[in-house]
């Protein structure tokens, strides 16, 4: 009864700390960051104290996702695993103290902003590359003591004069910059026609030195990617590699060039007859996934919204009948007594009429006629190639593609803490309504609605 009796004002003064912050000035200092962190035992009682809809939860929301990863100048001088960037509490064990992991549980997962599930991918990415870096170090330590070539290192290949004479020199460790990453691979992007260069540059499966080609191996993506546009002055600060990502995306999507079609809603998806009109499928399919990570990485919008299975595919969701329009109702049609199933003229296969493409669902279905009898085995195989079949061949090379840029465990890790809207957003943005902007838009003299400006 004492302890119960304490709680109400603790919670009190922490609401009233949360709301003493300033977050809009960008004013909150590392001592708040401190308090925050010591508080993190207290925070999953204090989010069951108070409502999900209260200013108080927005508050903690917006404190939270603050601290997680500060944005404010002030801190880019910190490294990825700082004590005062407590993104990586996240993955702490949830029986170890100061654990985060508590916000990855369904109910509190809505206090992460999808932003800072995608800061969590990019400092996942750091400390991936971070680790990389200091491994190849320590290697290159040891093989010089032991009076062997360790690893390519440019920065003192460029200098081989001994050292001077004298004291021997303090080992200073090597500062970790990924914009100085000597394995950091740069690109060079043609406007007009990107696709085969970027296969070639990138290594896709074949267009790899096994395939007769000259490529780069796979990990020296991992140190990340800088981009600049053929016959183009420019230095990538992220502006060249965000324009280039939805330019190439744009025409990996393009109905006319075969691998992608576009759903009745306007999204695109993977065209299951892709690979019969596009002879290296696999390897743009596999360029699009190395796009759809950098997508993810460096917040480069896709210029085409995935259509909703397409996002589930990436998930590893199970499919819902509702994701395919119309499909649900066809099913149930086809299973109704009532409906004479030979006024239908349904066959055991499906066309893709423009491509003049063919596929049988089962051996010689095209020949086989849709009966009462069979009714239920055409729904079956039916449902297994719309939701599984179609996407097998393109979502595996997709996946090659995507794991280059992001690892098979680091993307499981970060998919899970996504819901599927918030995934739509992070790929293809949220889109401008130019209608909604013209009628909220005030004008005043000498400004006015056909303004030059």
């Amino acid at each position: 009864e004492e302890r119960s009796s304490l709680v109400e004002p603790m919670f009190a003064a922490i609401t009233r700390w949360l709301a003493g912050l300033h977050l809009k000035e960008l004013d909150i200092f590392e001592d708040d960051i401190v308090v925050f962190r010591f508080l993190i035992p207290i925070w999953p009682a204090y989010l069951k104290h108070i409502k999900l809809d209260s200013p108080e939860a927005l508050r903690f929301q917006g404190v939270c996702n603050w601290v997680l990863m500060p944005s404010d100048p002030m801190f880019d001088h910190l490294d990825a695993g700082s004590w005062t960037r407590l993104m990586g509490h996240l993955d702490m064990a949830p029986t170890e103290d100061f654990s985060l992991a508590f916000l990855l549980e369904p109910d509190y997962i809505w206090v992460l902003t999808p932003a800072s599930k995608q800061k969590y991918l990019q400092y996942r990415m750091d400390i991936l590359q971070q680790e990389r870096h200091d491994r190849e170090v320590a290697e290159r330590r040891t093989a010089q003591e032991a009076g062997a070539p360790g690893p390519s290192n440019p920065a003192s290949a460029a200098d081989p004069s001994p050292a001077p004479a004298g004291d021997p020199p303090q080992e200073e460790a090597e500062e970790y910059d990924p914009q100085d990453e000597p394995g950091r691979l740069h690109l060079v992007v043609d406007r007009q026609a990107p696709l085969m260069d970027l296969c070639k540059q990138l290594s896709i499966t074949g267009y790899t030195e096994n395939d007769g080609c000259t490529g780069v191996p796979a990990l020296k993506l991992l140190p990340g990617i800088s981009i600049h546009f053929r016959n183009e002055d420019g230095h990538d600060e992220g502006g060249p590699l965000r324009e280039a990502v939805p330019l190439i995306l744009k025409q990996l999507f393009s109905v006319k060039h075969g691998l992608f079609e576009l759903t009745d809603d306007q999204c695109v998806q993977p065209r299951w007859s892709g690979p019969r009109l596009v002879g290296d499928s696999a390897a743009q399919y596999e360029l699009c996934g190395t796009m759809i990570g950098l997508a993810l990485l460096y917040r480069a919008y896709s210029p085409t919204r995935f259509s909703t299975m397409f996002l589930r595919k990436l998930m590893r969701q199970p499919p819902v009948e509702s994701d395919e329009p119309g499909m649900d109702e066809k099913l149930r049609m086809i299973r109704d007594p009532q409906t004479d199933l030979d006024m239908l003229c349904i066959t055991f296969c499906v066309s893709d009429p423009p491509a003049n493409v063919t596929h049988d669902l089962v051996p010689q279905g095209r020949n086989m006629d849709l009966t009462r009898e069979n009714a239920e085995l055409y729904c079956t195989v039916y449902t297994e190639w719309m939701f599984e079949k179609r996407w097998t061949m393109a979502m595996d090379h997709i996946f090659t593609g995507l794991h280059r840029v992001i690892p098979a465990n680091i993307f499981s890790r970060f998919i899970h803490m996504v819901r599927l809207d918030e995934l739509d957003t992070m790929l293809a943005g949220h889109g401008i309504d130019v209608e909604d902007w013209r009628k909220h838009t005030v004008c005043q003299s000498p400004l006015h609605e056909n303004h030059r400006l």
